[in-house]
């Protein structure tokens, strides 16, 4: 059974990087929206109706959670990787 990582606070720091920084991602709504279509279609179709009925801000909140559990996939996939 793939269990769903604990998602460390060193996660914050590089997302809002990613979101918000220096080098942030002008499209990262429309990419993560994207990603989470094609990845999670339940999810993003329960946050369309979410949407309908809290507004676009719940959405975000349900794209930053995605994407906070997606990083933290991807630090343990490196880890694995590298024996860490």
């Amino acid at each position: 059974m793939t269990i769903i990582p604990r998602v460390s606070p060193e996660i914050l720091f590089p997302l809002i990087e990613e979101i918000d920084g220096p080098n942030k991602d002008p499209d990262w709504v429309e990419n993560t929206w994207t990603k989470l279509r094609i990845n999670q279609p339940v999810i993003a179709e329960y946050l369309n109706t979410v949407k309908e009925r809290h507004g676009e801000g719940a959405v975000l909140t349900g794209m930053l959670i995605y994407r906070m559990i997606e990083s933290q996939l991807e630090i343990k996939d490196l880890e694995d990787l590298f024996d860490v």
